[in-house]
C-alpha cells in the first residue's frame, strides 16, 4: 500500500489534485493523531481553489519533512496507488484501470525521462510495464459492446468479464511486486533521508 501522504503528494504534482481533496487529506492527517499547525491552517481555509490550497499543502509537506515529488517519479508512485485500490478490492478492476488511463495521460507531455531512472524512460517510451493493463482497459467496452463475438480465455460475455477482472488483478499485484514499483516503495523518505512522517 502507497503512504497517504506520497500518493497525495504524487497526485499533486501531476494535476490530478483539487483543492478540496487536499483539504480532506489535511483532514484525515489530523484525524490520525497529526498536530503540525500547517495542516491546521490547511484544513480550515475557507478557499476551495488550488491557487489557494497549494502553497497551504506544500507548506504541510515542509512540516511533515516530506518532498514533493519529481513529475517522473510522481508517475509511478500515483500508478501503485491506482493498481493497489484494485488488488485491495477498493475499486472494481475496470475503475482502477479508468483512473490508470488518466495517469498514463499524464506521460505524454513528458518528452525527456530522467536519465537517472532508467523505468521513467521505459514508461515514457510508452512500455512502462503497463502494456497488458492499459489494453485490459479497453478489453471491457469490446466485450460489453459484443458479448457474443469477443472473448477471453475462450470465455465470452458474464463468464469473459470475470475472468478479465481476475487477470487485472493478478497484473496489478505482478506490477506492484516487480522493480518497477521501485519508486514508490523508495518515495517514503523524505528531502533529508528521514523516513515521512506518517501513521
Amino acid at each position: 500500500m502507497v503512504d497517504p501522504l506520497n500518493l497525495t503528494s504524487a497526485r499533486f504534482r501531476l494535476g490530478l489534485e483539487n483543492g478540496p481533496s487536499l483539504k480532506k487529506f489535511a483532514e484525515e492527517y489530523l484525524a490520525a493523531g497529526h498536530e503540525e499547525p500547517s495542516l491546521v491552517q490547511l484544513a480550515v481555509l475557507d478557499e476551495d481553489g488550488l491557487a489557494d490550497v497549494a502553497p497551504a499543502f506544500e507548506a504541510a509537506c515542509r512540516q511533515l519533512r516530506h518532498e514533493v515529488p519529481s513529475m517522473g517519479d510522481a508517475i509511478p508512485i500515483a500508478v501503485a496507488g491506482a493498481l493497489s485500490d484494485i488488488v485491495t478490492g477498493k475499486v472494481e478492476p475496470h475503475a482502477g484501470l479508468r483512473e490508470l488511463r488518466v495517469i498514463y495521460g499524464k506521460v505524454w507531455p513528458l518528452e525527456t525521462p530522467d536519465p537517472s531512472v532508467p523505468e521513467q524512460a521505459e514508461m515514457l517510451g510508452g512500455e512502462f510495464g503497463l502494456s497488458d493493463l492499459l489494453g485490459a482497459y479497453y478489453g471491457y467496452d469490446d466485450i460489453r459492446e459484443r458479448p457474443t463475438e469477443v472473448s477471453f480465455e475462450d470465455k465470452f460475455g458474464a463468464e469473459a468479464l470475470e475472468a478479465l477482472d481476475q487477470f487485472v488483478v493478478a497484473k496489478s499485484k505482478e506490477w506492484l511486486e516487480s522493480d518497477l514499483n521501485r519508486v514508490a516503495t523508495d518515495s517514503s523518505r523524505g528531502p533529508n533521508g528521514d523516513q515521512t512522517q506518517s501513521n
